[in-house]
């Protein structure tokens, strides 16, 4: 990089956001029978007015995934966590410029969970973010998709002078877990 230059890394996405950036591409297919996968680790199959293209409503999440309690099944709960994932997702780290969709393709990625962590799902974020950063600099494009809130977290990092000033300072508390030590209790973008 030239002098003076900087840009994110793999490094902070996952320091910054705990996202796993070695692993399995997280890929996905636009042919699949969505209403299905829906119905299939979902519970239910959305309207036809919920989901557009390969697309979800996220409301459509909330509304219709119902909450859990002591007494929910398992299958119950892997619902209930698949849907919070996807609400996540399409929320946060891979966000449409409405912030109203999430795309169908990560659905079927999270039928088992133990696989689901296997994903380089910070190198998926990063590059979704750097693909819509440079869709949204040409002229007359007027907002951006992907991970907002990390970019934000990032310039704060990185630029100090824009950052809101803090009102107190967090000391995070250190543990030792499985013999290694750890700063706990609060995200790093929250400290």
């Amino acid at each position: 990089m030239h002098c003076g230059e900087c840009t994110i890394t793999l490094q902070e996405v996952q320091v910054q956001l705990g996202l796993p950036i070695e692993g399995m591409p997280v890929m996905g297919t636009t042919d699949a029978d969505y209403a299905d996968v829906c119905e299939r680790l979902l519970g239910r199959t959305p309207g036809g007015d919920d989901v557009v293209g390969c697309k979800l409503k996220v409301d459509w999440l909330e509304r219709h995934v119902p909450a859990i309690d002591d007494d929910s099944d398992e299958e119950s709960v892997q619902r209930y966590v698949r849907s919070y994932i996807l609400q996540l997702i399409g929320g946060c780290l891979f966000a449409d410029k409405s912030n109203r969709f999430v795309h169908l393709i990560f659905l079927p990625l999270l039928e088992d969970f133990q696989l689901a962590g296997q994903y380089s799902w910070g190198s998926a974020c990063l590059a979704y973010l750097y693909r819509e950063l440079c869709r949204r600099s040409r002229a007359g494009a007027h907002e951006v998709a992907g991970a907002s809130i990390f970019l934000q977290l990032w310039a704060w990092d990185r630029f100090p002078f824009i950052a809101p000033r803090r009102l107190r300072v967090y000391r995070a508390q250190q543990r030792t877990v499985d013999g290694q030590n750890m700063l706990m209790d609060v995200p790093l973008g929250h400290r």
